[in-house]
C-alpha cells in the first residue's frame, strides 16, 4: 500500500511542476525589491494605503507593493491584493517580478502540496488513495488550463522566435507525457489486479 501511495505522490508532484524547467528557474532574474524591508504581515488596509500612495506617484510605494507580491511569507490573499493594487502599472520593476514568478512556476505551491501528501501517507489509510487520485486529476486539470492560457498568450504576444518557442514547449510536453505514462505503468504493474492489463498493453 505504501509503495502505491509513494508512486501516486511522485505522479502528483510531476503533474504539478511539469511545465517548469529547473534550468529556467535557476536563471530567474534577481529582484531589486530584496532591499525593501517589509513587515511580517500586512493588512488589506495597509495595501490600500500603499495603492493610494502609488497612484499619487510614489515610487517607494510601488517598490513595497512589488516586494509584498514577491514575499512568500505573506499570505496568498495579501500577495494577490498587492498585485491587484498595481493593475495597469507598466514599470520595469513589476515586469521583472512577474517574469520571475511565471518562469519559476511558483503558482504550483509545491511545498504545501508535498507537506500535505507526506502527512497523509503517514496515516497509512487505504481510503487515502481515492483522495490522492482525485488530487492528481484536479492538479492535471489546473495545469492544462494554465498551459492553454500561456500558449494562447504566446500566440497573441507574438515574436520572431514564436515557432521555436512552441516547438520547445511541444518537446517538453511530450517528455513529461512519457514520464507520466512510465509512472502509471509502474503503479499499475505493482497492483495485483488484472483490470490494469489492457491499459498496460496500450502504454
Amino acid at each position: 500500500m505504501k509503495r502505491i501511495l509513494h508512486t501516486l505522490i511522485i505522479i502528483s508532484l510531476i503533474s504539478s511542476i511539469a511545465f517548469c524547467k529547473k534550468e529556467r528557474a535557476k536563471k530567474s532574474k534577481k529582484s531589486k525589491t530584496k532591499s525593501v524591508k517589509l513587515k511580517d504581515n500586512y493588512s488589506f488596509e495597509d495595501i490600500e494605503k500603499l495603492q493610494d500612495s502609488y497612484n499619487s506617484g510614489s515610487k517607494k510605494s510601488l517598490e513595497v507593493l512589488v516586494a509584498i507580491y514577491e514575499d512568500k511569507n505573506q499570505s496568498e490573499a495579501k500577495r494577490i491584493a498587492a498585485l491587484e493594487a498595481m493593475t495597469g502599472a507598466d514599470d520595469p520593476l513589476l515586469k521583472n517580478a512577474l517574469e520571475n514568478m511565471i518562469s519559476s512556476a511558483e503558482f504550483v505551491q509545491n511545498e504545501l502540496m508535498k507537506l500535505s501528501l507526506y502527512s497523509l501517507i503517514k496515516m497509512s489509510d487505504q481510503t487515502s488513495t481515492e483522495a490522492l487520485v482525485a488530487g492528481l486529476s484536479t492538479s492535471e486539470d489546473k495545469i492544462m488550463d494554465l498551459r492553454t492560457t500561456i500558449v494562447s498568450a504566446i500566440g497573441e504576444n507574438g515574436s520572431k522566435d514564436e515557432i521555436l518557442t512552441l516547438i520547445d514547449l511541444y518537446e517538453i510536453s511530450m517528455t513529461n507525457h512519457s514520464r507520466m505514462n512510465e509512472l502509471l505503468a509502474l503503479t499499475l504493474g505493482n497492483m495485483d489486479d488484472d483490470r490494469g492489463i489492457p491499459l498496460l498493453m496500450n502504454i
